[in-house]
């Protein structure tokens, strides 16, 4: 299954996401908060998952981000903690 990025697009987090995930070969499509909502049952799916602390970004004062699944490339490589 490939990755998803969701977030908002100007969100500091969000754009080095997309950025390593492009420069390492991996197709993510991106859903936009802002413009396509939260999906529902993703959303029930990632608060059973994490819980609401780690899925909600209170350090950023516009920036939410989740990627489904881990984005993880054919040679097992992982998209760096400070993306």
């Amino acid at each position: 299954m490939d990755p998803i990025v969701y977030g908002i697009p100007n969100c500091d987090t969000v754009k080095k996401a997309r950025t390593w995930l492009a420069e390492n070969g991996i197709e993510a499509p991106f859903h936009d908060f802002k413009k396509q909502g939260v999906p529902a049952p993703e959303l029930d799916k990632w608060l059973s998952a994490v819980g609401w602390e780690t899925l909600l970004n209170r350090k950023g004062t516009t920036c939410l981000l989740y990627t489904s699944p881990s984005p993880r490339d054919q040679r097992g490589s992982r998209m760096p903690s400070s993306a």
